[in-house]
């Protein structure tokens, strides 16, 4: 790798620091970097891993919230037990280790259905299971509106962990680059690429609102599209230039998404806009605005 001069911000990742991004279980992780925010999660980490309470894991989508959760999973009393994954907007039906840990994330898309599933688990785990919940920015606007269970709530957020956005700590981004060049060169078969210092610089001023997903993203494509072992300055302008949407993209490509998960929805309830509405965290007059909106025609299951 080469060397970054010039900015005091923004480190050299060397083969020692690069090479502390693997695991026996992935490639690459999101927690890595020598940042006051990630090394202070990290420390958080290793506190709460050897509780049973539940632990909540808050932030921004990309910022490794899953990683999060296995590390607590790997590190804690039961390593090799079951890891289970649940989304929050599931029914809950899915079955609970009685040794383990289970991860239900988007805790701001979770129904009353699956509240009443989870709580009990929140409340009265079994002597070896663990709860972990997930969720991103707008589970405090959930909070703020009451309609998530008090007791429940309390619960999960006992012991709180946020995780900070890539942008809130921008000298970790060289390191996480590195290490995601290395595992996606060697998936694509190019494990020799190297970034040069203008292009890790480069790479560290950009703001990342997708975070870490939208930073490995960028490194697919300069992995994929440079036929040079060195990828320079000029390649990652270049990258970030073609995947910078304009604004009438992301007005429709908005529009797809939200007609998408109205349907979706829809179709899920059999038609019933009340729970429609309970599971987008609408009220049912946005509910209709958006089927109008969008010239749906709502049929009611039989």
């Amino acid at each position: 790798m080469h060397p970054v001069p010039g900015d005091p911000n923004v480190s050299t990742p060397s083969k020692r620091s690069v090479g502390a991004l693997r695991s026996s279980r992935d490639s690459f992780d999101p927690l890595f970097g020598e940042s006051p925010a990630i090394a202070r999660v990290r420390e958080w980490l290793r506190g709460l891993a050897a509780l049973r309470a539940p632990v909540l894991l808050l932030g921004e989508s990309g910022t490794g919230r899953h990683a999060a959760a296995r590390r607590l999973h790997a590190i804690g009393p039961t390593p090799d037990a079951e890891f289970v994954a649940v989304d929050a907007a599931s029914s809950g039906q899915e079955a609970i280790p009685l040794c383990g840990t289970v991860h239900i994330h988007g805790l701001e898309r979770m129904t009353s259905e699956a509240q009443r599933r989870w709580r009990c688990l929140a409340l009265s785990p079994p002597a070896r299971t663990r709860l972990i919940g997930s969720a991103g920015p707008l589970f405090p606007d959930r909070i703020a509106r009451e309609d998530l269970d008090t007791d429940f709530v309390q619960a999960l957020r006992r012991f709180e962990v946020r995780l900070p956005a890539l942008r809130e700590r921008p000298g970790d981004i060289p390191g996480l680059a590195a290490g995601l060049l290395e595992s996606v060169g060697s998936e694509l078969g190019r494990p020799d690429r190297q970034l040069t210092g203008g292009a890790l610089r480069r790479l560290a001023r950009e703001r990342w609102p997708g975070n870490l997903a939208e930073l490995r993203r960028v490194v697919e494509r300069l992995v994929a599209f440079s036929d040079r072992p060195r990828i320079g300055l000029a390649e990652v302008e270049a990258v970030l230039e073609d995947i910078r949407p304009s604004v009438a993209e992301l007005r429709s490509r908005h529009q797809l998404e939200e007609r998408e998960t109205l349907i979706r929805n829809l179709e899920q309830t059999g038609g019933n806009v009340t729970d429609t509405a309970e599971r987008m965290q609408r009220s049912r007059a946005a509910i209709y605005r958006l089927v109008e909106k969008h010239g749906i025609v709502l049929r009611r299951k039989s």
